[in-house]
């Protein structure tokens, strides 16, 4: 089973990244770096990849050899941030697996940017959660305009 803790910043970072790095394809395969480490190089649904976010849920039943579950991990991805086509998009690694998911949109709104996903897995309702913002798009806020708050939304599923 792949340790899924030095995961966690390589996949944030490789979000932001669109050519291949150190000659390696963004296909979404966990591969061992040689010094303990682990990489995957997501497959970046649109040109601009933000803010992820990831979730570890339990393992159906722990064992030696699999002593955690199914990683999912949010973003939100679009043409660019701000715009009308910003989605949150999630993929999956599943439990001993080494193959990431492509990502799927799974909020999006015409006329909205989402932003900023989080994840949480409620082990009581065995539900994955996911909050995230939304703004009217090609709406921004600088230091300098007096902020909106009615302009911010939050928008919450449950899958």
């Amino acid at each position: 089973m792949v340790d899924v803790l030095p995961l966690v910043l390589l996949l944030s970072l490789s979000l932001l990244l669109h050519v291949a790095v150190n000659g390696q394809k963004f296909d979404g395969v966990v591969r061992p770096t040689g010094d303990g480490r682990f990489e995957a190089y997501m497959i970046p649904p649109n040109e601009s990849n933000h803010a992820s976010f990831l979730e570890l849920f339990p393992a159906p039943a722990p064992s030696p050899s699999n002593s955690s579950g199914e990683l999912v991990m949010a973003w939100f991805s679009g043409l660019a941030e701000g715009t009308s086509n910003c989605s949150i998009v999630v993929a999956r690694l599943p439990a001993g697996s080494l193959q990431w998911s492509r990502a799927q949109a799974v909020s999006s709104r015409v006329g909205y940017s989402n932003q900023n996903p989080v994840l949480y897995y409620d082990a009581a309702d065995k539900v994955l959660n996911l909050f995230h913002s939304q703004q009217p798009a090609d709406h921004t806020s600088h230091a300098s305009h007096d902020h909106d708050a009615d302009q911010q939304d939050t928008a919450a599923c449950r899958h």
